[in-house]
């Protein structure tokens, strides 16, 4: 899907990271590598999926990574609004794993970046939600932004 990009290789001088690389900055917090892509390079790194169907959002949210996350939703548009509610091979979006982590700045973030309630309203999103209330020690204001 990423046409435009080169996900497969390093450019000429290395310029552009490849798909494993990008994954890689993406599950350790790597903003840099985002920040540095030219701005059709990073909407064309947001189609990018592993081999569970995450998208570089959805690792970077899993992991905690909130400058990441922020670099990859500086796109905006639909390009950013498709990866918030893309959703991997088990069906969740990136809200679900950064609820059941209980990270409140990253799921400010997606829910500004326009994550559909529709997300939010199943068993899984409601036990993600608890935890992240109980467990994450945070207050009923995020459950209610998520519901």
């Amino acid at each position: 899907m990423a046409a435009a990009m080169d996900v497969d290789g390093a450019a000429a001088g290395g310029e552009r990271p490849s798909e494993k690389e990008l994954f890689q900055a993406a599950e350790t917090g790597d903003a840099a590598a985002f920040s540095t892509l030219a701005p059709a390079d990073l909407a064309a790194a947001l189609s990018l999926r592993n081999e569970d169907g995450r998208s570089l959002l959805h690792v970077a949210a899993a992991f905690g990574h909130a400058k990441v996350v922020t670099a990859l939703a500086a796109v905006g548009g639909d390009a950013v609004t498709s990866v918030v509610n893309g959703q991997d091979e088990e069906g969740w979006a990136p809200i679900h794993s950064t609820a059941s982590s209980g990270n409140s700045e990253i799921i400010s973030i997606l829910l500004d970046q326009g994550t559909r309630s529709y997300h939010c309203i199943s068993v899984r999103c409601a036990i993600c939600a608890a935890s992240f209330t109980v467990f994450g020690g945070h207050s009923f204001r995020y459950v209610r932004k998520l519901v």
